[in-house]
């Protein structure tokens, strides 16, 4: 039976994904005109960005801003905002809060995706994130079916140390058909829109997986 986890704690399962992507050129710059952050608690807000980020960018994409800055405001509505290469802090929440920055970090990183879901499978594990607010969930599901069904056979034909946790991410920006690399797979969705029944390209992808190839796959 499938088992789905909410997006709020989908970060936290994305560190098991992405553990020997960490500190791979990600640089945080913290702007605190005011000096009001102290360095032990800047030096956290470093060491959590340093779990957080590349957890998002191999999620987001391997194109993702490196360069990062996290800026200090005053008067801003919520703890925070986060976005490819820009964090906005509210100081008076992090002054007030500092022991939940890392959470929040990952709250807010995950509220860049329409939906993210976590299914489980017989042993088997599929992330997927839509980027695309008008993705058709039956397509959804017969990518999701597809990987149950495809991804097994070919880990037990030709790999069986292959990874059995994979990641899918449906990107609007995205314009080739699908490329697979670090067991992500990073799907059209202009494509999917016009070709809503080729599933083949799961096969396709799921196989380069299978075969370790690298972010060049």
């Amino acid at each position: 039976m499938f088992k789905k986890i909410h997006s709020i704690v989908l970060l936290l399962i994305m560190a098991q994904l992405s553990f020997a992507q960490r500190n791979q050129g990600y640089k945080l710059t913290i702007l605190d005109p005011d000096n009001k952050v102290d360095d032990r608690q800047k030096t956290e807000i470093t060491q959590a960005f340093n779990l957080v980020y590349p957890e998002f960018a191999r999620a987001d994409g391997y194109r993702t801003k490196r360069d990062v800055t996290l800026e200090f405001a005053d008067g801003l509505s919520e703890s925070m905002t986060a976005q490819a290469g820009k964090i906005v802090v509210n100081k008076s929440w992090f002054l007030n809060n500092s022991s939940k920055f890392e959470r929040e970090l990952r709250v807010k990183f995950a509220k860049n995706w329409v939906s993210s879901d976590t299914i489980k499978k017989k042993g088997y594990q599929l992330v997927f994130i839509s980027k695309d607010p008008n993705l058709d969930q039956k397509v959804k599901q017969n990518l999701i079916d597809t990987y149950f069904k495809v991804y097994p056979k070919l880990v037990k034909t030709y790999n069986k140390n292959s990874t059995k946790e994979v990641l899918f991410v449906v990107d609007t920006a995205y314009k080739a058909v699908a490329e697979a690399s670090g067991g992500r797979i990073l799907f059209s969705a202009g494509y999917m829109k016009a070709h809503p029944t080729d599933i083949d390209v799961v096969t396709h992808e799921t196989m380069h997986i299978v075969q370790g190839y690298g972010y060049s796959a």
